[in-house]
């Protein structure tokens, strides 16, 4: 066996208990190590420092790389089987990865950054200057802006939205994938929205995105509502992908930034979403 990070130390025992014991629980885990609230405290607090662990509704979580190499390491066989897979390129979280890491390296167009300021000289109203890096925009502008640059969009769109159902905005996504454009959508299931025939629609809609080139995924935990377009725009709001929000019953707002390093860190953070272990294709 490769060496393993932090085995045979504090932090080690501390991953192991979570990854391969399944303790989750910050008190089960001192607990089960026998250790007092310092000696925990001190460890957890440095993995949370290196962006290692988090805490969840469902409890403490390690970096995904550590748990599945603690889990193989201490003979999990589906974790060995996930290693050996990801190593040979036929994990799935491995093809998609490799094939956005493809789609960052577009990084030189700027025809989205060029229509950003397009967009904004023709609304006056704003009175921003085109060659802002951010501008905040509420309900009918933004999904104005957002429907415009998914048109204009050649390459990739992420998405991580939590409520998904049939509006324009969703609708474009279709109309996108369908020319060509790599979409990826991470999304609640429509089973937590509730009953009843609005979500009996929701479920048809994401029948519909699963049906077509739009690459859908879900994850249970997401909240946030961001758009990455082409690795040039980013989006950050408070606007669902459902009618009332799109079409301005609810009032929303958000973000629209060009600023590259915030760019960098969305797409860094969508990698991290999708490579979560809640995250499944559909």
């Amino acid at each position: 066996m490769v060496d393993l990070k932090y085995l045979g130390t504090d932090t080690g025992l501390v991953i192991k208990a979570i990854a391969v014991d399944d303790i989750r629980e910050w008190s089960d885990i001192r607990d089960h190590l026998k250790w007092d609230n310092s000696r925990l405290g001190k460890v957890t607090k440095a993995l949370k420092k290196e962006g290692l662990l988090e805490e969840t509704s469902q409890g403490l979580k390690v970096d995904y790389d550590l748990w599945l190499g603690y889990k193989a390491y201490f003979g999990d066989e589906w974790a060995i089987k996930k290693k050996n897979d990801i190593a040979n390129g036929t994990d799935w979280k491995t093809q998609i990865l490799q094939k956005y890491s493809n789609k960052k390296r577009q990084t030189n167009a700027t025809h989205l950054v060029d229509r950003y300021k397009e967009w904004i000289k023709f609304k006056p109203q704003l009175n921003f200057d085109p060659n802002n890096s951010h501008i905040y925009l509420t309900s009918g502008l933004l999904d104005d802006l957002l429907k415009d640059q998914i048109a204009m969009a050649k390459h990739q769109i992420l998405v991580v939205n939590p409520y998904v159902e049939k509006c324009n905005l969703s609708e474009s996504l279709i109309t996108a994938s369908e020319r060509g454009v790599s979409v990826l959508l991470i999304a609640r299931p429509p089973e937590k929205y509730g009953k009843g025939d609005r979500n009996w629609d929701k479920k048809k809609f994401h029948n519909a995105l699963k049906e077509s080139k739009v690459e859908l995924y879900y994850n249970e935990s997401v909240h946030a509502k961001m758009f990455v377009l082409d690795n040039q725009v980013l989006t950050s709001s408070s606007m669902n992908l459902y009618s009332e929000s799109t079409a301005g019953k609810s009032w929303e707002s958000g973000i629209v930034s060009i600023d590259p390093y915030n760019v960098s860190l969305a797409r860094e953070s969508f990698e991290k979403i999708l490579n979560d272990l809640g995250t499944e294709p559909q």
